[in-house]
């Protein structure tokens, strides 16, 4: 899989943003963090690391509209400086 795609969001308060197996999901979600945006790495919740698949757990339940699209903005040159080659 070489393209990011998103769990159904319709009936939850996250999204869940799979990534390509070699992106550092962790490494993600460190600098996101250093640059205002919390996510929470998918990895995180598997109980064997070797099946871990690699994404992001996007919260936006108290995310203003006009707020959304900069930070996904600012989060997407974050994921592509961690993009495998």
């Amino acid at each position: 899989m070489n393209a990011i795609g998103f769990s159904d969001g319709d009936a939850g308060l996250h999204l869940a943003l799979h990534l390509p197996p070699g992106c550092d999901d962790l490494a993600i979600s460190r600098e996101a963090r250093a640059a205002g945006i919390i996510t929470r790495p998918l990895s995180g919740y598997y109980m064997q690391a070797e099946a871990a698949r690699r994404g992001l757990m996007l919260g936006y339940a108290f995310v203003p509209d006009a707020q959304i699209a900069p930070a996904f903005d600012k989060l997407a040159g974050i994921i592509k400086k961690h993009w495998p080659a």
